[in-house]
């Protein structure tokens, strides 16, 4: 970095590397103190933007200035982020710098890089880094997906925005809710303009209609398929119009606002894009009416995500105020409206948000409108009038409230300035700004982060394919020794092919792969099984504990069995979760164990071969499975008692006044009443419970252990054909070793081989390591 200081001033030099996200600081040409708060706090953080924004205060109380020269050296995007830091401190009076910007290499040229050495990679001479698995990294990588996660809650204009982005009206737009499905858009470059096609899903991910020819009739007709089961996702392809070629592969991703989703999977699916991911950027749209309660917790959720991340996690929120086309001069200054929703969000703990003024509909119309699109006659009459109305209103040129970098702003006025009148009017609906914004997130964090990925995909293929210049020196080594060393190779060689040939050794492990597997077995199911009986006795202890009368009624039996179904519930779960876990210690274990000793076998049998060259074998972790509700009903065990209801009188009507014997009775008496009512034996209750809870456990044991052997066959079958592979591989490089150590002339072409490939390897990993140089 070059010098720069202004006599009496404080220097500082800050150089950020967004690729490898390291970061360099010197004040006065000497790095920081190591119980500096500056460099502690850049320590803690990885981007720029998670710090800078405390720079000016960190500076200002740890050198006791505020006039300080400061030399940034980077790329564009994170200067203009070091200038607004600088210049909103500027503003509150308590920091007096100036700027300096030295430009580092962009992403643009680091992609024709990367390229150019994954062309140079293809054509050299390594096999192994021209696979198809190697490929399908780079490829994977060079086209990694961005999303763009549309939020709103209901009559935001949400669907008509992302028409507009589209230019197509392709998402169903209605004054109440109407999004009740999942949508993603993504962007293809080679796709027809205008030609969208997809696949319409169900919940559990099967396709049920595919669509070549998207039209707004069809999405129409899958948002209204209302019994849930059904459409739950549609996944759309074509080329989006402000997407360019450049870019990473932008999703748009359509969700349905808390106020009508369909499953709660949906709700879930919207949380994982607010989370803070690098990887997406979130488009909230409201509309001037803003301050619903729906709102309110989208942002409590927004605002809780934003807490970490800094700047970062701040530029991924974009905010719309939409339908905005109808505002006057009546209605006071839009810069008062926008300030006024910044300090509404600030109530929520989102500071300084990104607000962009917007106008879908005339938006979507005008592009409609120049791609002929539009066919009724007062469709084009209200996008004509749109392009009169926002050129000849300047309160409706909503591009200069966009909180956009002065280049990208200039950009867009130079735009301007070439334009034909509906383009202008294109422009002043906002809509146009806020694509700008969305490739500058992609500019300034994905393609940093796709770049990284990359170079991380071209090392671990190197490491992969064994290519390091150590491999090669140390076979170079082996294969030039003395007479003698390569003798007692060739003899060790003959003695590891016979015992490969005759299959003794491979089947003598692949015996005690099966015992080891078998034995696993055993374990689990003891395991399971012990589990399941402490889970049992628990049960039994919990229900012989509960006192309570003999006899219940019936809505006192099923609160009973309500009570006995949480407990139950929650015995289920543990048992579960701690099957789970012993399952996956024991499986896992075994698994890694036997191919440990695997490789230690191998590498006995051949001393040339060390036991990080052979590959590893990744066993994925148990997944829990589902256990089915306890479906215990009581009816079976309800029987009928005859209870006292009370008494009833009873008048003597054999006492007459003509009988005189029965003068001197009674005139009647009280006789008690009895009624039917439904009751249930406590004890039978507790011991018909207890036997369909037992059934529930047994099947939980079933289920887990026909798991645990599935996943024990796998591993066994998975190590089986590993071996087999790896056998393979040794008889190819025994094969290699003797041919060379038999042969003077081959030994000699093969170091000289192996040189040119060392030589070539040196030159690659420069390369490569030289890409995320700035």
């Amino acid at each position: 970095m070059k010098q720069w200081k202004k006599s009496g001033t404080t220097s500082v030099q800050i150089m950020y590397n967004p690729y490898t996200l390291d970061t360099v600081v010197k004040v006065d040409g000497k790095k920081l103190a190591e119980n500096s708060k500056l460099r502690n706090r850049i320590a803690q953080t990885s981007h720029l933007q998670e710090w800078i924004e405390e720079l000016p205060e960190l500076l200002k109380d740890e050198y006791n200035t505020h006039s300080f020269d400061i030399l940034f050296f980077g790329t564009e995007m994170d200067y203009y982020d070091v200038r607004e830091v600088l210049c909103r401190a500027t503003k509150k009076g308590f920091f007096q710098p100036r700027l300096a910007w030295e430009p580092a290499k962009e992403t643009k040229d680091k992609e024709k890089l990367i390229d150019q050495v994954f062309h140079e990679i293809q054509q050299g001479p390594f096999p192994e880094l021209k696979s198809k698995q190697f490929i399908s990294a780079y490829t994977n990588a060079r086209n990694g997906v961005f999303n763009v996660c549309v939020v709103a809650t209901m009559s935001a204009g949400k669907s008509t925005f992302i028409n507009a982005l589209l230019g197509e009206k392709l998402m169903p737009s209605k004054q109440e809710a109407c999004t009740a499905i999942i949508t993603t858009i993504q962007d293809k470059q080679d796709a027809r303009p205008g030609r969208w096609r997809a696949r319409a899903l169900d919940s559990a991910g099967k396709v049920i209609e595919t669509q070549n020819d998207l039209t707004y009739e069809n999405m129409q007709r899958f948002n209204d398929d209302r019994d849930g089961k059904g459409v739950a996702k549609v996944e759309v392809t074509g080329k989006i119009p402000f997407v360019q070629s450049d870019d990473v592969s932008l999703v748009l991703v359509d969700t349905p606002g808390p106020n009508n989703a369909r499953c709660e999977s949906h709700e879930k699916v919207q949380r994982e894009y607010l989370k803070n991911n690098a990887n997406s950027v979130v488009l909230f749209i409201l509309d001037p009416a803003y301050g619903k309660t729906d709102e309110k917790k989208l942002l409590e959720e927004i605002a809780e995500s934003m807490k970490t991340g800094g700047k970062q996690s701040r530029d991924r929120y974009i905010f719309v105020l939409n339908k905005l086309d109808g505002r006057t001069s009546g209605d006071g200054s839009l810069e008062s409206s926008l300030k006024e929703l910044r300090e509404w969000l600030g109530k929520f703990g989102i500071k300084n948000p990104n607000v962009y003024p917007a106008a879908a509909l005339p938006a979507m119309n005008i592009r409609l409108l120049n791609s002929g699109k539009l066919r009724e006659n007062r469709d084009i009459r209200d996008a004509n009038n749109s392009i009169l109305n926002f050129n000849e209103e300047k309160i409706l040129h909503f591009e200069q409230y966009a909180p956009l970098p002065q280049s990208i702003k200039d950009r867009i006025a130079n735009k301007l300035e070439t334009s034909n009148e509906s383009q202008k009017a294109l422009i002043h609906t906002g809509v146009v700004s806020i694509e700008a914004a969305i490739r500058l997130y992609v500019q300034k964090y994905a393609k940093t982060m796709k770049i990284r990925d990359l170079v991380d995909t071209f090392h671990k293929q190197f490491e992969l394919s064994g290519g390091s210049e150590k491999y090669i020196s140390e076979l170079m080594q082996s294969i030039s020794g003395d007479q003698q060393e390569r003798k007692r190779i060739q003899e060790k060689c003959k003695l590891i092919e016979r015992n490969i040939q005759d299959g003794r050794c491979a089947k003598q492990f692949r015996d005690s792969v099966d015992a080891t597997v078998d034995a696993v077995k055993q374990q689990v199911l003891y395991a399971a099984t012990r589990e399941k009986n402490e889970c049992q006795t628990r049960f039994t202890k919990a229900l012989k504990n509960l006192r309570g009368s003999d006899e219940l009624s019936v809505q006192e039996a099923q609160e009973a069995v309500n009570r006995w179904e949480v407990s139950s519930g929650e015995l289920s779960s543990q048992l579960q979760s701690e099957i789970q876990m012993l399952l996956e210690d024991r499986m896992i274990a075994a698994a890694n164990k036997l191919l440990e000793e695997y490789k230690k076998k191998l590498c006995s049998m051949a001393g040339s071969l060390d036991s990080g060259q052979l590959m590893d074998i990744a066993v994925d972790p148990f997944r829990l499975i589902g256990v089915e509700k306890n479906d215990f009903q009581i009816d079976a065990l309800v029987h009928n008692v005859q209870v006292e209801a009370g008494q009833e009188w009873v008048e003597n009507t054999n006492k007459k006044w003509y009988k005189p014997w029965t003068w001197f009775q009674e005139k009647g008496f009280y006789r008690k009443i009895f009624k039917t009512e439904q009751r249930i034996s406590n004890v039978d209750l507790q011991q018909a419970y207890l036997g369909s809870t037992e059934i529930a456990l047994h099947k939980v044991i079933d289920d887990f252990a026909k798991f645990a052997k599935e996943q024990l066959d796998k591993i066994r079958t998975l190590y089986t054909e590993e071996f087999d592979r790896l056998d393979g591989v040794l008889k190819d490089k025994l094969k290699d070793l003797q041919d060379a150590t038999t042969n003077e002339q081959a030994v000699a072409e093969r170091i000289l081989l192996a040189q040119s490939k060392c030589d070539w390897l040196k030159e690659i990993v420069e390369k490569v390591n030289s890409i995320l140089e700035i």
